[in-house]
Formats: C-alpha cells, sequence, structure tokens
C-alpha cells in the first residue's frame, strides 16, 4: 500500500462515529425542554459539524445557554448508543501501520470528544486532537485544522481531511488540505459533490482505497521536449512545463514511492479528484 498523504485528519461525529440519530434526538429533546417545542431531523442535520453554541446562537440566541445544558445532559447520560462506522476502525489501524500520522479534528468539547474515541475503541490509533477549546474560530474556519497540524509539526500540503459535512470540506479546503467527503453521515451526496472534494467516497473500503492505494494513484512521463505528463488512475490530472517541469523533475530523482505520489498530488493543482470512479 502506498500512503498518498503522510498525514490524515477525520472529523469524528458522522464520519468516525455513528452518532447521527444520537445527536438528532439530542437537539429535539433540548428544544423541547427549553422552548416546548422539538425540531425535526431535517431542520437538525445540517447543524452538525458545527459547535454548539454556533448552532444555538444562531438559532435562538435567547436561550442558547439552557439549551446547550440540555442537549449535554441527554447527550452524556447516552453516549453508550454510538459505535464506529463499519470499516472505520480497520482503515486507522492500516494508516498507523504505514506510518501515518493521524488525527481528529471536531466541533466537540475536549472531554465530550475523548469519552467518545473511548466508547468508540478509537483513542488508541489517533495521535493528535483538536477541539472546540483549541480555537477561536471552527469549521468551515480553518484554524482548527491548522491549530492540529501545528501540534505534529506538519504542513497543509501534506494533509487530507476527512469529513461528512459540508463545514469539513469548507474547512479543509481553506486550510489548503486535500479535502475527502464521506457519504454515510449527515452531508447531502449533492451538496458535498457541490463543493468539488478532492475524493467522495461511499464505503471505508474505498476511503481506504483512496487512502493507501494497492497501486500507484498518480503515474507521470516525460516527453522529449521536457514536458511532464501526470495521470490520475490513467486519466491526465496535469501537464507541467518550463521550469515547474524541471523542480517536478529534479524533486522526483531518488524519491520513494510514497514521495512520489504526494509530489505528483500537489502537481495536479485542482484537478477534482474522485468526482469520477475508476
Amino acid at each position: 500500500m502506498n500512503l498518498v498523504w503522510p498525514v490524515v485528519l477525520f472529523d469524528l461525529d458522522g464520519t468516525l462515529a455513528n452518532s447521527i440519530d444520537l445527536i438528532v434526538e439530542s437537539y429535539n429533546r433540548a428544544f423541547a425542554a427549553v422552548t416546548g417545542q422539538g425540531v425535526t431531523r431535517e431542520r437538525a442535520l445540517p447543524w452538525i459539524g458545527q459547535t454548539l453554541p454556533q448552532t444555538f446562537n444562531r438559532e435562538d440566541p435567547d436561550n442558547a445557554a439552557a439549551l446547550e445544558a440540555a442537549y449535554r445532559a441527554y447527550n452524556n447520560t447516552h453516549m453508550d448508543q454510538i459505535a464506529p462506522f463499519p470499516g472505520v476502525s480497520n482503515v486507522l489501524r492500516a494508516l498507523r501501520d504505514a506510518g501515518c500520522t493521524t488525527g481528529v479534528v471536531t466541533s466537540k468539547g475536549r472531554d465530550a470528544a475523548l469519552a467518545s474515541l473511548a466508547q468508540l475503541g478509537l483513542d488508541a490509533l489517533i495521535e493528535v486532537l483538536g477541539c472546540r477549546e483549541d480555537t477561536s474560530a471552527h469549521k468551515p474556519d480553518p484554524q482548527p485544522l491548522l491549530a492540529a497540524l501545528a501540534k505534529v509539526d506538519a504542513a497543509p500540503a501534506d494533509t487530507a481531511y476527512v469529513g461528512d459535512a459540508v463545514w469539513d470540506i469548507m474547512a479543509a479546503k481553506a486550510a489548503g488540505m486535500a479535502s475527502i467527503a464521506v457519504t454515510w453521515g449527515a452531508g447531502l451526496r449533492d451538496e458535498l459533490l457541490a463543493l468539488s472534494p478532492h475524493d467522495l467516497v461511499d464505503t471505508a473500503e474505498e476511503l481506504s482505497d483512496v487512502l493507501m492505494p494497492d497501486d500507484p494513484v498518480f503515474t507521470y512521463k516525460v516527453t522529449k521536449d521536457q514536458r511532464v505528463f501526470i495521470a490520475w488512475h490513467g486519466k491526465q490530472a496535469a501537464v507541467l512545463t518550463g521550469q515547474r517541469a524541471a523542480r517536478f523533475l529534479g524533486d522526483a530523482d531518488g524519491a520513494d514511492e510514497s514521495s512520489l505520489q504526494l509530489l505528483m498530488a500537489r502537481n495536479t493543482g485542482n484537478f477534482k479528484r474522485g468526482n469520477e470512479r475508476r
């Protein structure tokens, strides 16, 4: 297997944790308890991925503090309802075995995030954890992702962020990271695709293939006039000429396969990988 990105960060709820039903019900119970009127699933789903203060201050600022307290009271006592999505534990283990730095960046508070990871049995597979307390701005702002990278001294160009919500994809793109959307969480497929993520996957197996392909994702060839053609799964992704081509060839000389894959990924510009399957 080849690592395309040496650092992979994940959203938590809806990406690693099958917690969407619990979150929606926590919102419903909170509004019912405080305002006497619950909320529908359709109304609550787009809130997932943002912090509780962001959501409650936008939806009902007069009752924001009481709503957050009621939400936490219900959510914290029903944590046993969440479980990992099928296959994500295997993806994390394979990434760690391949030498990848793995992390979680979530809008949850630290205590809630740690409790969730322990409930999921994923805490030992995560090297860096970014939480609500770490930054003053939150997704879709890139600050949370960049703060997590600073903890492991990594660069955005070396990093992929995996998430299920539009806020995740927006934050990754703003941070200069590769964005990988998953369809098993809260986000709607069409809305995720509209943001042109680098990849969109429907299963953990597809996610593994994107992050750790068995065959090289990228290949390149050099023409007689020293132009460099980069292909992704056989489809042309970029053409490098002049100084850019010369710089690429210099960097590629002697690079191992993982470094070469990353180099080619960096040089594909805005090529929309993953929006069509092989």
